[in-house]
């Protein structure tokens, strides 16, 4: 079983979006797929309420519960399994990120974002944590990355972590597809939104080993 973490400690980044979108497509491809929420704000538990399919799961618990509910989740032979955070304090996120094989760092590519980030990829790299920043939400490009989101990541090339060589572009296809419970590979499985999440998932399953056992 493999855990991934989505940490970061400012709000807006879209953590909850790519935890729901990655699960889904996971699950497509065939893997058994749990999705710890420990938001308070339970914004995957209610868009597990909304979907008409019972997977992939999706579980409640405060970060300190985290642990018990892995070892739970590993005698129940799933796959991977993604922890969804707060925008929260250190301890939390770190705890997270202690638990996981792999966390994604998702940003903005903006100023504040950019700067706010810093605050998570040290407390990253103080406990080690294996890990990786995912520029979300940018703005379309004409015929590739937008001009925004080229200069952001060479912004960041000397942060604690590396970045994603994929990003992640502001769609309407994923507000629309999450409104009845559903993930982009479900509501436009052809569509450019999909196809982001698809390459997305790719890059982090090799860095999660690409074993699930």
């Amino acid at each position: 079983m493999k855990v991934l973490g989505v940490v970061a400690q400012k709000g807006g980044a879209g953590k909850t979006t790519l935890t729901v979108h990655l699960a889904t497509y996971a699950e497509l491809q065939g893997l058994s797929v749990l999705v710890v929420d420990t938001d308070a704000q339970k914004s995957a538990s209610k868009w597990a309420h909304r979907r008409e399919s019972e997977t992939p799961a999706v579980f409640y618990s405060e970060v300190s519960g985290v642990p018990d509910v892995l070892k739970k989740a590993k005698g129940k032979g799933f796959d991977l399994v993604l922890v969804d955070t707060a925008p929260s304090h250190s301890v939390d996120t770190a705890k997270v990120a202690k638990l996981a094989d792999f966390s994604i760092i998702p940003s903005r590519p903006a100023v504040f974002d950019i700067d706010a980030i810093s605050n998570t990829t040290r407390l990253l790299a103080q406990i080690d944590a294996n890990a990786a920043i995912v520029l979300n939400a940018c703005p379309v490009g004409r015929g590739g990355e937008n001009s925004l989101t080229t200069e952001v990541r060479k912004a960041l090339a000397d942060s604690e972590y590396p970045v994603c060589p994929v990003s992640v572009t502001q769609r309407a296809a994923f507000t629309h597809a999450l409104i009845d419970g559903r993930a982009v590979n479900e509501f436009e499985p052809t569509g450019k939104a999909a196809k982001e999440i698809q390459n997305l998932w790719n890059w982090i399953n090799e860095q999660l080993g690409a074993k699930h056992g």
